[in-house]
Order: C-alpha cells, then structure tokens, then sequence
C-alpha cells in the first residue's frame, strides 16, 4: 500500500477539513461577504500547505527545483485573487497570470544540462501550456450558476486525483503526496460548493490550480524513470478543456442536467486514457 493512515489523514483529511472551515465560517461573517471570492483561493493554498507540511514533503528552506512548489503556488493564489477583485476579466486575468507563471516555470523547471529538450523549450512549453489553460478555464470558471461552479470543482477534484494516480504509476511516490494533499483541499471545496458555502464564481482557485497540478505533473515527469508516456501527463491537465463540450448547442439545449454530467464525463473519460496508457505502459510489457 503506497499510503498509510498517517497519510491518509494529515494528506486528504486535513486539507479538506481546513478548507471546510474556513469557507463555512468565513460565509457567515457579513463583513467578508464583498470578498467571499477571494476565499477560495486561499482556502485551497492554506489547505494544501496544511497537508504538505505535515506530512513534511519538502525541506523549509529550497535546495532542488521541486522545492519551490510549495511556495510558487502563492503567485498562483495572487493571481487569481486580483483577478477575481477587478472584476474577472479575460485580458486582466491572462495578464495577471501571465508572469506569475513565467516565474513559476523559472523555479520549477530544473538546470540541469541533461535535461531534454532545453530548460528554454520546458519555459516555453509551461508558460504557454498553462496560460491556454487559464485563458480556456476562464469562462467556466466566470459562471454563477451552482450546477456550473458544482462541476468545474468537481472536474478539478477528478484531474488532481488523476495526477496523484499517475504519479504513483511513475514510482513517483513523493509527489503523489503532493497530489494527495491538493486532492483532499479541493474535496473540501466540492463539498462548500454543493453546500452553499461558496456562491460566487470561481474565476479566484483557476490559477492556483493550474500551476499547482501542472506544476506537479512537471516535477514529476522530469524526476521520473518510469515507461509512464508523456502524453499521460499532458492529457491530465488538458482534459480541462473537455467541460467546454458541454456548452455545444446541441448538448446544452438538452437541458442543465445534461450539461453538468456531460461536462464532468469527458475530462474524466481523458483521464481515465491518461491513466490506461500510463498502465499500458508500466505493465503491459509484463503481462505480453
């Protein structure tokens, strides 16, 4: 078993507990009501950190590119906290994203000359692979409507644990803590969410989720030995993408019952192929 209870509990039952409380109690003072956006974000980060430091993950003070997620993922809840504050904005957001992940892809990505392709390309790769992302979260993530914010989170919930899945494949075990960690404060979200503990759109968490399970299947996959594919990792973060199906007329006329299942039924169905050629690929070769 790759996770013991220890894990299990400062890992998933932590982070989501941490995140739980702060969004309920935080939504009963009126005073905060202007700012209920904001929370989210930094509810997600304190959870995650919660977790990551209790299971003591990382040393306090960086030493390795992998080091800094830990601390990189503040940019990401700056971001999407101002982005949130100023109204939400598509050229707002990218731009306030946009060098935060530059600085992010700086840290994450290692030095070494061995690394293949350059650490110019890993930049360049990262820095436009997560602004598409954000840029094509956006207006998900922008809806007011519960089944709409319901999803996304819930998708969000289904791509982490993914990542942490795969990790695990990749013999990666350190980093599927991480993954662990970040599933179990987003499951707090799900469940503010479903509970009305959160009402405002969820523009705020899509930068910080985006640099930290993007950063997590980087670090991973450039730290791994393992037959686990390339193309397992990039399907994860792209199978974001997939909840824009369900804005296709022809699916949302169907009504809202059908979008929201559509919409969460296609990233988990890439992920679940990231997952299988990620089996394919670490077993397949045993069993034939």
């Amino acid at each position: 078993m790759p996770f013991t209870v220890n894990d299990l509990f400062f890992g998933v039952l932590l982070p989501a507990l941490l995140v739980l409380v702060i969004l309920f109690a935080m939504s009963r003072v009126k005073a905060l009501a202007a700012v209920e956006g904001l929370l989210a974000p930094l509810a997600l980060a304190i959870g995650f950190e919660a977790g990551y430091w209790m299971l003591g993950l990382g040393p306090a003070s960086p030493t390795s590119h992998w080091h800094w997620l830990a601390y990189v993922v503040g940019l990401g809840v700056l971001a999407g906290a101002l982005a949130q504050a100023f109204g939400g904005k598509l050229p707002l957001t990218v731009g306030l994203f946009l060098p935060c992940t530059l600085a992010c892809g700086w840290w994450l990505i290692p030095t070494w000359d061995s690394l293949e392709p350059s650490r110019e390309v890993h930049l360049a790769v990262w820095t436009v692979a997560t602004t598409a992302l954000v840029a094509g979260g956006h207006p998900i993530f922008m809806r007011e409507q519960k089944a709409d914010r319901l999803a996304a989170v819930i998708v969000v919930f289904l791509l982490v644990t993914a990542a942490s899945i795969l990790l695990v494949l990749a013999d990666s075990l350190r980093f599927a803590q991480m993954a662990m960690a970040l599933s179990g404060a987003i499951a707090g979200l799900v469940v503010a969410v479903a509970a009305d503990a959160s009402r405002k759109p969820l523009l705020g968490i899509l930068p910080f989720t985006v640099i930290a399970l993007c950063g997590l299947l980087l670090i991973g996959q450039v730290n791994s030995f393992s037959g686990v594919p390339l193309a397992s990792y990039l399907l994860i973060p792209a199978a974001m993408f997939g909840m824009g199906i369900a804005r296709i007329p022809a699916i949302a006329k169907r009504g809202l019952r059908w979008s929201f299942c559509v919409s969460i039924a296609v990233p988990a169905m890439l992920s679940v192929l990231a997952l299988g050629l990620a089996v394919w690929a670490v077993f397949g070769e045993e069993t034939y």
